[in-house]
């Protein structure tokens, strides 16, 4: 009995690997023909969740007490776990031709008659393998947990697709083949059910992610952002923007080089999101209200038009600055500018020169000599980024220009410029607005304890981002995955954690509860707990 217990022991710790790993054919020719999680005890095979089912202790004890050599569990395709010690070990370390006993049924070159359709598993990641096609993988398994799938006809099991669709199952390579009727739910997500005709075992409401269709980027969107053209002598700066059909910035990109420009009052210039407008002869700014400016993708076709109210230099500054050059931007944390976070403050460097050619940090004469809006703000190529000039606090004497995000998301990093203006001059610094922080893994994991009818459990899990950093804030994760059979709960630190929904067994039969969680980025994880 002191083996019996390591196994249900070890049993449990396998768990947390998973309990959803392929099972291969009961044809035991290789080391690879043995079922994943499989525990071997002398002559006889048994499936992880057979051998830790009370129901069947008594099976195993004598097994245990029959068996002379060591017990192994098969862990994946690279070995063995020795259960006396849970040392690791080669897959030749076990003979395979003395398996006779599978969950105590003869092993023989074929499914036993008494295999029946028992459980259905599906996949829920979609591939696209045509023009309106898209495949998954499914599995059937039998009382035992035998994958029986090779076994059962296509005609066995009847399939629904909740859209206008056919749905074609492939015994032989355990795969689903849906054929949608509309191409234009293929970006949908889908409902399917499957329903064995004999026993009626079935799967039904599963979420399988849309397909996403992938084609070459092109010019989607094109935004003159400025809403105000601000002045110098003949020239009119503004800002732009170009977006692809997935919502990336190519601004700065070759696609945004077909993109042009063109105004009714001069030549347009444009270069990173840029704009410069020199008026033709006889114009000038100052008899002018607003200007018209429009923009065109030679390729696409997408055009934007844009009416702007023109800003003289010398309504807001008085040409007290000769030059300003930006520089770099530096957050004393040595942080990223990061979109939605607007309590990390980053200060861009610059060098200023007055109109006597002399190097300033003159807050007065900054506010004098550039080009300001609002709360003296310079101007920036996204409304998710502001740039103001303010007074250093350590020495109110001095101007800063300080750079914080907004409260706003972007759906990708974005490329960002900001523009300071004097009467002659024009300084721009490009930088990255990085995406905030987005959930792109979320892979749950076994718990270590037993379930009892009608508890709740920690899950343990995962999370990562964009950036492969472990996400553990509740408000970063809340939204950002969908869970079925489990709730994110946030602890008092302000961290997250999984817990199982309580089920009630009927006090004599366990219960199997699938747990999965689908991030936004449509990756899937699965598990599946026995409540006793």
């Amino acid at each position: 009995m002191k083996n019996f217990k390591k196994i249900i022991t070890m049993g449990f710790v396998l768990l947390i690997v998973t309990l959803s790993k392929p099972v291969m054919a009961l044809e035991l020719g290789s080391f690879t023909d043995v079922p994943n999680f499989s525990v071997v005890i002398g002559d006889s095979m048994y499936t992880l969740e057979y051998a830790n089912d009370l129901n069947n202790a008594s099976l195993i004890s004598e097994a245990v007490v029959k068996n002379k050599g060591n017990i192994f569990i098969k862990t994946d395709d690279n070995g063995w776990i020795k259960n006396s010690d849970g040392t690791q070990v080669s897959k030749d370390s076990v003979d395979i031709s003395t398996i006779k006993y599978n969950n105590g049924q003869e092993v023989v070159g074929s499914v036993p008659v008494t295999s029946k359709v028992t459980q259905i598993q599906v996949n829920k990641a979609l591939t696209k393998n045509g023009t309106n096609a898209a495949t998954f993988t499914y599995k059937i398994l039998d009382q035992t947990g035998l994958d029986i799938t090779k076994t059962i006809p296509a005609s066995q099991i009847n399939a629904i697709a909740s859209v206008s669709a056919t749905v074609v199952l492939d015994p032989l390579t355990a795969t689903g083949t849906i054929t949608y009727n509309s191409i234009a739910d293929i970006g949908t997500s889908i409902n399917v059910t499957l329903t064995d005709k004999i026993n009626g075992a079935t799967i039904n409401v599963v979420m399988l992610p849309p397909v996403v269709e992938t084609y070459a980027p092109k010019v989607n969107k094109i935004i003159v952002t400025s809403t105000e053209l601000r002045t110098s002598g003949d020239i009119g700066y503004a800002l732009y923007s170009i977006y692809d059909q997935y919502g990336n910035d190519v601004t700065n990109t070759s696609l945004g080089t077909n993109v042009t420009f063109s105004s009714n009052i001069g030549v347009v210039k444009s270069i990173n999101g840029s704009l410069a407008i020199t008026a033709n002869a006889g114009i000038k700014y100052s008899m002018l209200n607003s200007v018209v400016i429009t923009g065109s993708d030679s390729i696409t076709g997408v055009s934007t038009t844009a009416t702007l109210s023109v800003t003289i230099a010398g309504s807001t500054q008085i040409g007290t600055l000769s030059n300003i050059l930006l520089t770099t931007l530096t957050n004393v944390d040595g942080k990223i500018l990061t979109a939605g976070d607007t309590s990390d403050v980053f200060y861009a460097g610059y060098v200023a020169i007055d109109v006597n050619g002399k190097l300033t940090t003159n807050y007065d004469l900054m506010a004098q000599g550039l080009i300001l809006t609002g709360d003296h703000m310079l101007t920036t190529s996204t409304p998710n980024v502001i740039a103001q000039l303010v007074r250093d606090p350590s020495d109110g004497a001095k101007g800063l220009i300080k750079v914080t995000a907004t409260s706003d998301k972007i759906a990708v990093d974005m490329p960002i410029v900001i523009m300071a203006i004097t009467a002659s001059k024009t300084s721009q610094l490009s930088t990255t607005l990085k995406k905030q922080p987005t959930v792109v893994s979320f892979i749950l994991a076994y718990p270590s304890e037993s379930i009892s009818s009608g508890e709740s459990v920690l899950i343990p899990f995962t999370a990562l981002d964009q950036n492969g950093k472990i996400i553990t804030k509740f408000s970063e994760l809340n939204g950002m995955v969908t869970l079925t059979g489990a709730t994110l709960e946030e602890n008092l630190d302000g961290t997250a954690s999984v817990k199982n929904n309580k089920m009630y067994s009927n006090g004599t039969d366990s219960i199997h509860i699938d747990i999965t969680a689908i991030t936004q980025t449509g990756k899937y994880s699965s598990i599946t707990i026995v409540i006793k």
